[in-house]
């Protein structure tokens, strides 16, 4: 033992040479080899139980410990013997034995109370790991001895609140990492009123840190609870009923807000008190769930939480918020941050808590008085609340500091599609939801509030900028509500706001945070100002951009960006002069900007591009062009800028763009380029892949012509020499493009001396032949497709297609047989069940003939693949190859496929139905193992299970759409009305043509018909089936008539195979063949 802490003594050396070692040394003695028996971990746990040795060589063993336990304890590990193996030092390579890993678990069970903290969390930690793969069955004392732990409190032990404080340490981290529902269940079975006892204690023994913990426990067993409420109705109700009343009722009383008053905050258990408050609002969020059980303590505990906010606003002030004081809160303890202590932690909490229950029933009469829907009285929490999301809205001086340093997190905070979450942003949701349900209430209430804070002396900047922060935030809901509104009076006007706050913090220069926000405010409600006033915004945002930096900050001037995108965006599209400024400001800044202030000036740009632009523009706009694209080479490795740039390039490069062909060819040799500088798969590649496809989605086949070969010899090239799945994709679909827009190009193109079908069917080959499962994309499928049905236009292309199709059909189903993945699957099968559809007997006749490894038939590996995976989300356009294929498969079903069996319905797990609260089988998430089972069903009950579901549908969805139509007709025509008798009628007559094809649209997309595939906003495939569904050769799958289809494949199903058929589907068999036979 004393060589082994002299060892790890060592380890802690400042000398390089010594540490390093030691640190070998350390490994080696863990080795099968140099330790069969296990012994070394014992050692380890004894160095790190003794109390005699010094505490960082202690904490040493328990790290030691921790590798070794990774490294010796079980094959459940992933690093079993890993770096034993790596040694060749594995010897028997058997797991340490059962009589060794005992005493390693008692001495650290026993080290949950260790008078040392850090010892303390570390056998925390220790044990949940071990616990992870041994408990129950290897350690059933776990539980006993956490029990006992925790009934220490009330014993005249010394090291009571040491075992106390280690044991719902190791419990809060175990239950919500390592526990599922049954377990969890049979947690709350015992130790809920241990906890309950604990929380409740009267002495301030016991840290609110500790407590807080009981809370999380509980938090996790009522979150299992409710997930199984559905399966265990009567068991959930009876545990609810038993335990939630008692906790909300010590819940009551520890959220009382009269200690919040007294409190000394120069102590750290006066913030730990914040803390456990925070957990009690988190878990409120739970407990809500259960309404009926939850509905008596509501009032009271909804009360309190906003009476905790309301006392802590001085103390937020001045800890938080302003940049005077010298006031700092007491750090926490070592590993504490798991129970928050701040203020704005626990003011998150309580937004997000009556953010989630706003729509219940107790909610409203808390908050308004009379009224129904979103009318009545705002009542004083009402008003309350409004005010403290204005107060707790403020910057902070953690804030502030940020983003004086950090310019993208200013950005970010600001962003409307940012996902961060932050109190600033929690009070912007809480507003949004309240306009939405209680616009009256809020609208009635905000003038005052307004009026209030530009008259306030000690307000402050920060609470003005609060302000304005919230209600341009919600501009959208305000303006929508006020414009639905005849009535304005008493309600609240941006123009108020506008005239009382804004202008006043534009022009009067008190911070330039509040100078930035007064810009972003009046962009957002550009509506309500006259063009003049506009104008005037725009150019004080233009000419910020032009100041220096020490007169006007980087944060002010990203201010003014939003600005002028928001200006391009929410008001009429800016004229030419406008745009052209626009695009001279910010053009430059693409070189000079990076992280999310690029993404910013980007969508400014993007927004001040469409404007309708001139051949006299294009000189600007070739520049910015290329601007963007020396900004992605700059930035290349940034995903978000990359997607912005794309999107910007797209603009640029449209069809009728001036200026758009020689960006097109600029960023192809940009992209050409880089993909022949990567050859080492470092992402650039990846990234380059992805601005080509932007380009080449975007541009027009005329601008394209001329990039086709030099594109081509860099795409196909990089594919060969480069395993780089994340660019294969994106490079995939670039030559799917080509191939569509360019197609005649694409085929005549060669490199050394091979065509251009060799050279993509060697790529697809490679890809079959890899072993990275992810390359095999649902783009290669599409490319395949395409492919097949390009190559009719080319005779030499259909000679290279036609010689290769046997062994690409067997290279698709040997790679279907071994992948595993829903889009590796998906991907392979689309080509097959495409060639199934229009070459039925050939594909048939080819795969039935044809043997995989294992001596498994192809026919019948494609058929059950294909079968099994039929109930995957799947685009519309796939859907229609599906079916079509299935279809052909059907009619021409083989007698080898007759024996098959494929997955019917999930069996259920729980064969009798039945749970109980005394009989859970513990088995911990780590070890927990299981799929699911489904039933076997015949292949060919299957496939008619299938389209008899689809005619259903199809008939459905035909039911559906007459009745919307026949609707829409009796609404809009006049059966007396001859015609259109002026051009005021003939307009009407365009107008109406035009809602019908609304209504038509609209009823694509709400049944899934896929409608419209030009417009995204009415179709569901991906972007990449677009240059598929383009090809005319396509439409004819795509406009098949699906009850048709159905029907008439149906019609070859033989008796006995409809003897076998559910009721259900009997009876629909029998519309089918009606359908088909034209009644």
């Amino acid at each position: 033992m004393d060589a082994l802490v002299s060892c790890l003594g060592n380890t802690l050396s400042s000398d390089s040479h010594v540490r390093q070692h030691a640190e070998a040394s350390l490994e080696q003695r863990a080795y099968p080899i140099h330790d069969p028996l296990g012994e070394e971990g014992a050692l380890l746990a004894r160095v790190f139980a003794s109390d005699h040795i010094p505490l960082p060589v202690r904490q040493a063993a328990g790290i030691a410990l921790k590798q070794y336990i990774h490294e010796r304890w079980s094959i459940h590990f992933d690093e079993f013997l890993r770096k034993a193996k790596e040694s060749q030092a594995v010897g028997d390579g058997e797991a340490v034995p059962p009589e060794m890993k005992r005493p390693i678990r008692r001495t650290l069970l026993d080290a949950l109370g260790d008078p040392q903290r850090k010892i303390r969390l570390l056998a925390a930690q220790l044990l949940s790991i071990i616990a992870s793969c041994d408990f129950p069955d290897q350690f059933p004392e776990l539980f006993l001895s956490l029990h006992s732990a925790l009934q220490a409190y009330t014993m005249s032990d010394a090291n009571a609140l040491d075992r106390v404080h280690g044991a719902m340490k190791f419990l809060a981290d175990f239950v919500h990492a390592e526990m599922d529902e049954n377990q969890l269940l049979e947690v709350a079975q015992q130790f809920l009123p241990l906890l309950l006892e604990v929380l409740n204690d009267p002495s301030t023994a016991i840290s609110c840190h500790t407590k807080a913990r009981c809370v999380v426990v509980f938090r996790q067993c009522l979150i299992s609870l409710y997930t199984v409420r559905d399966a265990y109705t009567e068991v959930v109700e009876q545990a609810v009923s038993h335990y939630l009343p008692p906790w909300l009722t010590a819940f009551q009383q520890l959220l009382g807000p009269e200690y919040l008053s007294d409190a000394d905050w120069s102590h750290l258990s006066a913030w730990e008190q914040i803390g456990l408050r925070r957990e009690i609002v988190r878990t409120l969020g739970i407990a809500v769930r259960f309404s009926k059980h939850f509905a008596p303590y509501a009032t009271q505990l909804y009360s309190s939480c906003v009476e905790n906010l309301e006392r802590l606003v001085p103390l937020f002030m001045e800890t938080e918020v302003s940049c005077d004081s010298s006031y700092d809160a007491p750090s926490p303890a070592e590993d504490d941050a798991d129970v928050a202590t701040d203020i704005s932690g626990l003011a998150s909490a309580v937004f997000t808590l009556f953010l989630e229950t706003l729509e219940t029933r107790f909610m409203r009469s808390l908050l308004v008085s009379g009224g129904t829907g979103g009318e009545g009285s705002a009542t004083k929490m009402f008003t309350q609340l409004l005010r403290l999301l204005t107060i707790y809205g403020q910057i902070t001086r953690e804030d502030q500091e940020l983003f004086e340093d950090d310019p993208s997190a200013f950005v970010d905070e600001d962003d409307e599609e940012s996902v961060l979450v932050t109190l600033r942003t929690s009070t912007t949701d809480f507003l949004e939801q309240l306009l939405d349900l209680y616009p009256l209430p809020v609208l009635r209430t905000l003038p005052r509030l307004v009026q209030e804070c530009a008259q306030a002396s000690n307000g402050g900047w920060k609470w003005q900028e609060a302000v304005l922060m919230l209600l341009g935030n919600t501009h959208t809901l305000i303006e929508e509500i006020l414009d639905s509104m005849q009535d304005h009076t008493h309600l609240l006007q941006p123009l108020q706001v506008i005239h009382t706050l804004a202008v006043p913090a534009m022009t009067q220069n008190r911070s330039s945070f509040l100078q930035g926000r007064s810009f972003v405010f009046l962009s957002q409600y550009i509506r309500a100002l006259d063009p003049s006033f506009t104008n005037e915004v725009f150019q004080a945002a233009i000419q910020c951009l032009n100041t220096s930096e020490e007169s006007t900050p980087l944060h002010t001037k990203l201010s003014a960006v939003r600005a002028i995108r928001n200006i391009a965006q929410l008001g009429e599209h800016l004229d030419k002069q406008d745009a052209n400024a626009v695009i001279r400001e910010l053009g430059p800044l693409l070189l000079q900007a990076n992280g999310s202030p690029l993404v910013l000036v980007i969508d400014a740009l993007e927004a001040a591009l469409h404007t309708d632009f001139t051949h006299d523009d294009a000189p600007l706009l070739i520049e910015v062009g290329h601007a963007a694209l020396q900004a992605w080479r700059m930035q290349a490795a940034d995903h978000q800028v990359e997607l912005s740039l794309a999107a910007l390039l797209e603009l640029l490069v449209k069809e009728g763009q001036p200026g758009a062909q020689p960006i097109v060819h600029y960023g192809i040799q940009c992209a050409a380029d880089a993909l022949n500088q990567d050859t080492q798969g470092t992402g650039l590649g990846a990234s380059a892949a992805a601005m080509a496809r932007a380009m080449l989605s975007a541009a027009p086949s005329s601008s394209l012509q001329e990039v086709v070969q030099l594109f081509l010899t860099a795409a196909t090239r990089y594919l060969v020499q480069v395993d780089d799945s994340e660019a294969a994709q994106s490079l995939i679909v670039c030559l799917t493009i080509l191939w569509q827009k360019c197609g005649e190009n694409a085929m005549q193109w060669e490199d050394h001396g091979m065509s251009a079908m060799e050279i993509v069917l060697r790529i697809v080959q490679n890809h079959l032949d890899s072993q990275k499962e992810d390359i095999v994309g649902m783009p290669m499928g599409v490319l395949l497709v395409t492919l097949f049905l390009q190559a009719n236009t080319n005779e030499s292309a259909a000679s290279t297609l036609t010689s290769v199709m046997p062994g690409l059909v067997f290279a698709l189903a040997s790679k279907l047989a071994k992948v595993t993945s829903t889009d590796s699957i998906m991907a392979l099968l689309f080509p097959l069940q495409y060639l199934f559809a229009v070459h039925t007997q050939d594909v048939i006749a080819l795969l039935s003939t044809s043997q995989l490894d294992g001596n498994q038939n192809a026919l019948v590996l494609v058929v059950t693949k294909w079968l099994d995976s039929a109930s995957l989300a799947i685009s519309q356009c796939a859907k229609r190859v599906h079916l079509a294929g299935l279809c052909q498969l059907y009619t021409s079903w083989p007698m080898l496929l007759d024996p098959v069996l494929v997955q019917g319905k999930v069996r259920p797990v729980h064969a009798d139905g039945r749970f109980t609260l005394t009989h859970t089988v513990i088995i911990t998430r780590s070890k927990a193992r299981s799929s699911d089972l489904y039933e076997e069903i015949s292949a060919r009950i299957k496939a008619a299970n299938i389209l008899l579901d689809e005619f259903q549908t199809s008939q459905d969805q035909n039911s559906y759409a007459n009745d919307k139509l026949s609707a829409f007709n009796a609404d809009s025509y006049d059966d007396d009305d001859d015609g259109w008798e002026d051009d005021e009628d003939a307009n009407a007559a365009d107008a109406q043509r035009d809602a019908r094809r609304k209504v038509l649209m609209d009823l694509g997309w709400e049944l899934g018909l896929g409608l419209d595939e030009d417009n995204e906003e009415y179709s569901d495939d991906p972007p990449y089936m677009s240059p598929l569904k383009a090809l005319p050769a396509f439409q004819l799958i795509l406009e098949s008539d699906l009850a048709q289809c159905t029907a008439l494949a149906l019609r070859s199903t033989p008796e006995p195979i409809v003897a076998q058929l559910s009721d259900e589907h009997q009876a629909i068999y029998v519309q089918a063949m009606k359908y088909e036979n034209g009644q």
